[in-house]
């Protein structure tokens, strides 16, 4: 990979399209963590789902808006807003 996209050409983009198209006309709620400007191009396919949007955390655009966007603790605020536990995003943690 290496290169910003490198990934698309893979078949990603249908992949993806198809798990949100299947979750969301399933009635499953979630929270999309959009990353990015090709990312968020999913916004229309997402309805009415709350979602979290930033820049891309990548070295070449983290600056942008990513630091400080706080995406993990916006997530779960709207989790429990609706009553659903929140995510346990420590990776550190002894399992």
């Amino acid at each position: 990979m290496g290169s910003p996209g490198a990934h698309r050409a893979l078949g990603w983009s249908r992949f993806i399209d198809l798990v949100i198209g299947g979750l969301v006309e399933g009635g499953h709620f979630f929270v999309p963590i959009l990353w990015g400007r090709q990312a968020q191009e999913l916004v229309p396919s997402l309805g009415s789902l709350p979602r979290v949007e930033s820049s891309h955390p990548s070295p070449l655009s983290a600056r942008r808006g990513f630091f400080g966007s706080r995406p993990f603790s916006r997530t779960n605020q709207i989790l429990e807003e609706r009553g659903l536990n929140p995510i346990d995003w420590d990776l550190d943690k002894d399992r």
